[in-house]
């Protein structure tokens, strides 16, 4: 779990430090996406865990390449890997 904690801490700093390159849709998106990560943090018993760490590197990977597309100015990929971020969080 610490590995997994560490992994999203270094996430979070890198497309911190990267920046958005403009701000757009898949900005805003992904501004969301992180408010609404912090918001469904609970503790969870240690069946559901491996499951929650699983869900937890999915959505840093996937808000991740979100962030890079975003940077890159590919605004339709962007926006699909935001797309895999919220399914992952199960947002409406």
């Amino acid at each position: 779990m610490r590995q997994l904690s560490a992994v999203l801490v270094v996430c979070a700093t890198l497309s911190a430090t990267m920046g958005l390159a403009h701000a757009g849709a898949c900005a805003d998106q992904i501004t969301q996406l992180r408010q609404a990560a912090q918001l469904d943090h609970e503790p969870m018993p240690e069946s559901v865990g491996q499951a929650q760490s699983y869900a937890q590197l999915s959505f840093a990977a996937a808000l991740a390449q979100a962030e890079a597309q975003d940077a890159l100015g590919h605004e339709p990929d962007c926006l699909m890997a935001a797309r895999r971020a919220k399914h992952v969080l199960e947002l409406p």
